[in-house]
């Protein structure tokens, strides 16, 4: 059997690829466009450039726990069809082994063309003395044009390794007393935080963070005593979370997520217990080089909180509004 021509100067043009998932998109996308060139051919961005337009698609009815998808190699020229073939698996890394094969044996039915880097003949007439026609051949080079640079797929800023997030919004607060006697309050009060998010796959992230708030109330003493009693202290707290991504459209990501906390204060007059509970939800959406990213999360202290001046002691829970904006590191 005829392997593919290894024609560099031929141009592919590869088609959008319906069906499956996103993953299984990208997945293919890039496979093919390593598959091509080492095949001997050259990839383009623009079909009316191209020799050979090259189709791929997916099928969404999964048959005995896998899919099929289906390859079609057209004459770009005059859209015909030369040939097609279609590849089952189970999971897309079954097909590295295959779809080089794939590629050969297609490109070995598709028919030789002209190369672009051609060679002109003109014939030149020239007269000399006696006036007897002489034909020159002049050989002129037509080179073939720089081919454009290729176009990164839109949805590839969500898959990196690693991302930057940094954010800042409004916190409620509310202190419940763990005593009947003992008045409860709620205040609202700025949070920030930088929390570094690692993707471990694409649906799954590890985040990591560092956050400060001032934790601060106001109390009166009793309904018969009401001397109000104030306190405040900076709170830094690290986050850990396990976040689950979904990727609803190109340009929108959506996060929930769970996890725990630790707290450590300073400059203030108060003791927060060391651990705490929380989830929340982010979403993010594409805006220039990073991601927009809104936060809202719910937190809970597991213990209790001293007042050392008043002795009071109190449970906290919070609700935390947060805006902020995050950057990806390391393509995947």
């Amino acid at each position: 059997m005829a392997f593919s021509q290894t024609r560099a100067d031929t141009l592919v043009y590869i088609m959008n690829i319906p069906g499956g998932t996103p993953v299984e998109q990208r997945f293919f996308e890039e496979n093919l466009k390593m598959e091509i060139p080492a095949a001997g051919y050259s990839i383009t961005d623009d079909i009316l450039e191209a020799d050979y337009a090259l189709s791929c698609s997916i099928s969404d009815d999964e048959e005995e726990s896998g899919r099929v998808v289906l390859f079609s190699l057209f004459d770009a020229k005059d859209e015909r069809e030369i040939v097609s073939t279609d590849l089952f698996y189970t999971k897309t890394e079954e097909t590295y082994e295959m779809l080089p094969f794939v590629i050969w044996s297609m490109f070995a039915s598709a028919p030789l063309k002209q190369v672009t880097r051609e060679v002109e003949i003109v014939e030149v007439e020239v007269e000399v003395e006696k006036e007897v026609p002489v034909y020159i051949e002049v050989i002129r080079e037509v080179e073939k044009p720089a081919l454009p640079e290729r176009i990164e797929p839109v949805d590839t800023w969500k898959y990196r390794w690693i991302f930057i997030n940094a954010r800042l919004g409004a916190s409620f607060r509310y202190y419940r007393a763990d005593s009947s006697d003992k008045p409860s309050a709620s205040i609202l009060t700025v949070d920030a935080g930088i929390e570094p998010e690692v993707h471990l796959f694409d649906f799954l992230a590890v985040q990591l963070g560092i956050n400060f708030a001032l934790d601060k109330a106001e109390y009166q003493r009793s309904p018969a005593n009401p001397t109000t009693i104030a306190y405040s202290t900076a709170i830094l707290s690290v986050p850990l979370l396990v976040k689950y991504i979904f990727n609803p459209a190109d340009r929108f990501t959506l996060g929930p997520y769970v996890g725990g906390y630790l707290s450590v204060p300073f400059m203030g007059t108060s003791r927060p217990p060391p651990v705490g509970v929380l989830a929340g939800l982010d979403l993010g959406a594409k805006m220039g080089q990073g991601t927009l990213l809104f936060d809202l999360r719910y937190s809970m202290d597991l213990g209790t909180t001293d007042v050392f001046d008043y002795k009071i002691t109190y449970n906290r829970m919070f609700i935390t509004l947060s805006a902020g904006y995050k950057f990806g590191l390391f393509r995947r």
